[in-house]
């Protein structure tokens, strides 16, 4: 979350890893830029797909509550 990459910077991450059984679909994927990618896989992040947005957990190192966000970013909320 807070990532400012534009779209064409990204690649494909699998929410659940294909070596877990994930499968390669939209579904299972989210967009990330080259070094979120690796920080995602290094850290104990999680994501989750809830609405049609990908919401990212923060490992407890980050956050203790672990409280979801998402990267308003490419989404910005609905206006008023």
């Amino acid at each position: 979350p807070g990532c400012d990459r534009p779209i064409s910077w990204t690649q494909a991450h699998h929410i659940v890893s294909w070596l877990d059984g994930g499968r390669t679909s939209l579904d299972n994927g989210v967009l990330m830029c080259l070094f979120h990618h690796h920080e995602i896989e290094k850290a104990d992040w999680t994501v989750a797909i809830r609405r049609g947005r990908a919401w990212f957990t923060p490992p407890t190192w980050i956050d203790p509550a672990r409280t979801p966000r998402i990267n308003p970013m490419h989404h910005p909320p609905p206006r008023q």
